[in-house]
Parts: structure tokens; C-alpha cells; sequence
């Protein structure tokens, strides 16, 4: 299976297309998809185009949706993802509110599909500086971002978020530790900062997971951190895994308490 995205960097839909064992092509392999079948998991305009200019040499498609960026497209790049849904074999979409969004938009029939594969259990050699880190500070915390994106001004993964709680948090846990994993240049004065390191061995070091986005399709780092068995507080913004805890978006008090009540319960038992 053949799939073109618009990053091979680690991320939601990367990690989701990789462990269906999919061929990952971005828009510079596209001449392999030249009369094949493929999926298409991307939102930008130029891999829409190209999958218009497919179409002539008689390649078929189902696209995936993995979020609402739709939502804020205009003018020329809206007609082009109009035009990929009326073409596409099948339109997927990563949760039913997403789902009936585009029904009701776009006059098109679509499927939802579960962008949550379990992961392959593997050893991954993480810095020393992590490991110290982790021995050193208890309990610990860990939220995740593909990289450092603002939306009207306010920051799409929370990273300011999560800087707050664990200020707030170190009053009552002195020790406590936040580990924030990223594939970019962000910077963090507080927090322990890993670059491009796959998260999946960390999760039996973690104590809560926290999912701030502002904006989200899904979240498969949610169904990960319960699947090892990782308590999750995650921010109400779209449709979430029903045993997360969640919180009003980007309601920093509303985070610190489910938070910090979801520490003292773990300390109790």
C-alpha cells in the first residue's frame, strides 16, 4: 500500500500510516503513484493538486482526515479539497463530528476509522541525560507535539500549558518532573525537552500523560498512554478515548485540579 503525506516526521499520521506498514511517499516520490491506487493523508493543497493531476493518469484514491484544517481553508486551496472529495473513492475521517462536518459541507458520503494501532513493543535507547532525569524526579509528566504551532495566537499543543502546570504543581510535589517530547527547535526553560525520540518506551515511567491541544483530530498518543496503562488528562476540544480525564481547553485551572487530583489519588494507593 502506497500512502502520500506531507511529512515522514514523527507524528499522528505518520505513526498511524508506518504500523499499517504502508509505503510513505511526500510530494517529491508522487511520479510512484502513477496509475496505483493510494491514500492520501494530508491537508496540503499541493498534494491535492497533485492527486487532481493523478486522476488523469488513471490513479484512484481514498483520503484520509485526520483533523478539522479544512475548516480554514479559502478561495483556491478550498476549491482543490472540494474537488479530492468528489473524486476520492472513499473519504475517512478520524472521528463522527469530523465526519458529519464534512457530510453536511462538502454534500459527501464519509466513513470514520480508528487512527489507533497498537504499538510494537521495541527498546529504544534514550539519552543518558533522560534516564538521570527520570530516576531523579517523582512523579513525572509527559505531553508530546510534532512541532511549535500557533493559531490565532494561542499555541495549538499547549506547550505554554503545561509550563504553568508544572509551576503550579512544584508547591505541592517539589519533586515533580514534565518531560515534553517534540520533532522541532522548541525551547523550554522548565520542562525537560527530548527531540525526535519515539515516546513509546516512556510511558511505564510516566504518571499522567497530558494531551492540551487546543485543536485535534484525535490523538493517538492518548490510546497509546492508556494502552501501557498511563493515566491521561487531555483537553475537551474534540471527541476523546473515554477513559481519559478531561478538562475545559485551555482552562489552566481546570487542568491543575484534574491533575492535581489525579496525583494525590495515585499517591493514596
Amino acid at each position: 500500500m502506497k500512502v502520500l503525506v506531507s511529512s515522514k516526521e514523527i507524528g499522528g499520521i505518520t505513526t498511524y500510516v508506518s504500523r499499517k506498514g504502508a509505503e510513505i511517499l511526500t510530494t517529491w516520490q508522487s511520479f510512484k503513484l502513477i496509475c496505483q491506487y493510494f491514500e492520501i493523508h494530508s491537508m496540503d493543497y499541493q498534494n491535492h493538486l497533485l492527486c487532481l493531476l493523478l486522476r488523469l493518469t488513471g490513479s484512484t484514491y481514498d483520503i484520509y482526515i485526520h483533523g478539522d484544517g479544512y475548516s480554514r481553508k479559502v478561495g483556491f486551496k478550498l476549491l482543490l479539497f472540494k474537488a479530492i472529495l468528489h473524486t476520492a473513492k472513499n473519504v475517512y475521517c478520524v472521528n463522527s463530528s469530523i465526519a458529519l462536518d464534512i457530510s453536511k459541507r462538502f454534500k459527501v458520503a464519509t466513513l470514520t476509522f480508528n487512527p489507533f494501532i497498537p504499538p510494537p513493543l521495541k527498546d529504544i535507547d534514550y539519552p543518558a541525560s533522560l534516564i538521570r532525569y527520570l530516576k531523579t524526579h517523582d512523579p513525572v509528566l509527559m505531553s508530546c507535539s510534532a512541532k511549535n504551532i500557533k493559531i490565532n495566537g494561542i499555541d495549538l499543543y499547549g506547550l505554554d500549558m503545561c509550563e504553568n502546570l508544572y509551576k503550579r504543581l512544584q508547591g505541592n510535589f517539589p519533586d515533580i518532573g514534565f518531560v515534553y517530547a517534540t520533532t522541532d527547535t522548541t525551547e523550554s526553560d522548565s520542562l525537560y525537552v527530548l527531540r525526535n525520540y519515539n515516546i513509546i518506551g516512556l510511558y511505564e515511567f510516566i504518571d499522567i500523560f497530558i494531551r492540551p491541544t487546543f485543536q485535534d483530530g484525535y490523538g493517538i498518543s492518548i490510546d497509546e498512554a492508556i494502552f501501557f496503562g498511563t493515566k491521561v488528562v487531555a483537553s475537551d476540544c474534540c471527541e476523546r478515548n473515554p477513559q481519559a480525564i478531561l478538562f475545559k481547553t485551555r482552562d489552566d485551572n481546570d487542568l491543575f485540579l484534574k491533575v492535581f487530583k489525579t496525583l494525590t489519588k495515585c499517591i493514596k494507593k
